[in-house]
């Protein structure tokens, strides 16, 4: 699949479209964009969308640190988590607005992006730019750490990285299931444990 450099491309139109309702003019791509953009926003507030994207960044996120360094798993899984979203996106969209294509949408772009609201600038930059991917593994490794959830996501990307195979880390090593082998992960920090406990025992 070929992937869009949102940034990079230049906006064009060749016929203008006068929309009733109103003084404004709007050519047709301004329709297609808001269209697009409509879309998009729905795809965000998608339940399915969020557990898919939440699911892969809590799976691997254990593996990203906070430095300048980018290591190979990195791209790695950067290429897994473009082809997963951009993927998704593009199916939805195809299915919505008939006339849609990502190069097209693309071209827009590249001279509206103060058009768009920023939880969908931001959704499709995860995908097309490799910072701003990273950044957003650090966040969901943030949020598992303040949520007591640090020591499965490192079980859990620990097992990801040892399964990769050192030559090429493919997308194959990468599609394991996230699983503690045997552990079962408590919840509950060890006081609510302790109280919990002392409640239900004779």
């Amino acid at each position: 699949m070929d992937h869009v450099d949102f940034g990079s491309l230049d906006s064009s139109c060749d016929s203008e479209l006068l929309i009733d309702g109103g003084n404004q003019n709007m050519t047709e791509e301004d329709v297609l964009f808001d269209t697009i953009v409509g879309a998009l926003e729905n795809v965000l507030m998608d339940e399915d969308f969020n557990d898919m994207q939440s699911s892969f960044c809590f799976k691997h996120c254990g593996v990203f640190e906070d430095t300048e360094e980018s290591k190979l798993v990195y791209t790695s899984l950067f290429s897994e988590y473009t082809e997963l979203i951009e993927g998704y996106i593009i199916e939805r969209l195809t299915s919505e607005v008939p006339s849609f294509t990502m190069d097209a949408f693309g071209s827009m772009l590249g001279e509206r992006q103060d058009e768009i609201t920023g939880d969908v600038f931001d959704m499709l930059m995860s995908f097309t730019d490799f910072s701003e991917f990273k950044d957003l593994m650090l966040s969901y490794k943030s949020q598992a750490e303040g949520s007591g959830l640090k020591g499965l996501v490192d079980i859990v990307s620990k097992e990801n990285f040892a399964s990769t195979p050192a030559a090429g880390l493919g997308m194959a090593g990468l599609s394991i299931e996230p699983q503690t082998k045997g552990k079962t992960f408590d919840p509950l920090s060890p006081a609510s444990r302790e109280a919990k406990d002392a409640g239900v025992s004779p």
